[in-house]
């Protein structure tokens, strides 16, 4: 496949990727020929992914093969290796890694599953004035992380839910495996769709509600790059990244105006969407709320109230494009706004 995306966060972005849904790594060729015709490496059921993506703020390369049903069981496996370059307004960051995840499916609702991540971080071109803790990770570091996740689910569709309840549970020990830093993540995900009406066509309206929490017990022990964020398309009307406390000036040792991320993250939002012609276009109105901050706590809450746009175009699949308009009712001054934000819009 060929193509390009643009949203609000991560700008123009342009995709070459080769996917296979019936590979088999160990159907290997036995000629070239048989390679160039695509009659090797199929048949097995696994999912093979090649993706090229670079972009203008934002460039990733991966590849990745998962087995929905290792040995013939319950079980699930999945491995990828990446990099993944982004440059921010203040620095350059680049990831090279790896991922292991092996789940199991309980039952049509639960799901659980046990992943690893291994994580080279280089954090380079960073601006004089930027903080202190930018600085204190400069040049390059190690991440190992061994985590544990739970999920129950009961949504109706995974692009357009109109009914059901999705709990996510996870836990993530970095360090546990070596690297250069020691700290848990803790994560707590929620959605809630329902329908409340319904037109003669059959159009459903949904009222959805959406919270999200991460909490790291270590304080100051998280680099910058691990930190809890909010803005963007996950907390609309705000910049990407755009609330939570500022870090200190490297050059003055003052407090400056560059968000640092926190050891505390808490959102809360609500929305309804409406159909508006066939099912085509649809009508936002939405609340986010919440907080990024260095305690577990829910001072200098933040509150935006906004309206939507919601585009469902077949040639574009079947995820949305959403593009909103967002207020801050309240902010805090040292806060980065943006009222307009668009993205490809999926439900979680």
């Amino acid at each position: 496949g060929f193509g390009a995306a643009v949203n609000s966060d991560s700008g123009l972005v342009g995709a070459i990727s080769l996917d296979q849904r019936n590979f088999d790594i160990a159907d290997t060729p036995d000629s070239l020929g048989e390679f160039l015709s695509g009659r090797a490496f199929r048949g097995a059921g696994q999912q093979f992914n090649l993706a090229l993506q670079p972009g203008d703020r934002v460039s990733t390369y991966s590849v990745s093969l998962a087995e929905p049903r290792l040995f013939e069981t319950p079980y699930s496996a999945s491995g990828s290796a990446y990099f993944r370059a982004r440059e921010f307004d203040e620095y350059d960051e680049e990831r090279l890694g790896s991922r292991l995840r092996l789940g199991r499916a309980f039952g049509t609702r639960w799901s659980g599953f046990v992943s690893g991540r291994v994580e080279q971080i280089d954090i380079s071109e960073i601006e004089s004035f930027s903080t202190q803790d930018l600085f204190a990770v400069e040049g390059e570091s190690s991440i190992t992380g061994l985590g544990l996740g739970l999920t129950r689910t009961t949504i109706d569709s995974r692009f357009r839910p109109t009914a059901g309840t999705r709990l996510e549970l996870g836990v993530e020990q970095i360090g546990l495996l070596g690297g250069d830093y020691d700290f848990t993540k803790l994560s707590l995900e929620h959605s809630i769709f329902l329908k409340i009406d319904e037109d003669y066509l059959g159009r459903p309206t949904v009222l959805s509600f959406d919270t999200r929490i991460g909490y790291i017990p270590q304080s100051d022990e998280a680099p910058i790059f691990e930190r809890y964020n909010l803005g963007g398309r996950t907390f609309r009307g705000f910049d990407f990244r755009g609330i939570g406390p500022v870090g200190l000036r490297n050059d003055t040792g003052l407090p400056g105006e560059d968000q640092v991320g926190g050891d505390f993250s808490f959102f809360f939002g609500a929305q309804v969407e409406r159909p508006v012609w066939r099912d085509i276009i649809g009508l936002a109105m939405f609340v986010d709320s919440g907080t990024v901050s260095n305690d577990f706590s829910l001072d200098e809450y933040r509150v935006t109230a906004g309206a939507g746009l919601r585009l469902y175009i077949p040639a574009f699949g079947q995820t949305p494009l959403a593009f909103d308009f967002a207020i801050p009712v309240m902010k805090e001054d040292t806060d980065d706004t943006q009222i307009f934000s668009f993205a490809f819009d999926l439900p979680f």
